[in-house]
């Protein structure tokens, strides 16, 4: 909470905030924190992941699943779209 007090613009401090409390299991809370930190900064990985948890806790499993897809990265290309972009790529090199 002092760190927060300190640095209120830094998802990390909210992270942080939202590992503890798990680890107090008051999971509610530390959703909340995370939220904060997705709020600053919707690409953070760890706040995603720790959502994650802390909506597992809660039993909402569901977007518990949402929040680890968003920590994984909503973006990741299938296995086929890296093998066909490294096909793409290395055709040109030979062309």
């Amino acid at each position: 909470d002092k760190a927060i007090k300190i640095e209120d613009r830094n998802p990390a401090c909210w992270v942080l905030r939202a590992v503890v409390l798990i680890h107090l299991q008051r999971y509610a809370e530390a959703l909340e924190s995370c939220e904060k930190a997705v709020a600053l900064d919707a690409n953070h990985q760890e706040a995603w992941l720790i959502r994650g948890a802390a909506l597992n806790h809660l039993g909402q499993f569901k977007q518990c699943y949402s929040s680890y897809d968003k920590a994984l990265g909503v973006e990741r290309q299938s296995l086929w779209q890296r093998l066909t972009k490294v096909f793409k790529n290395n055709l040109v090199q030979f062309v």
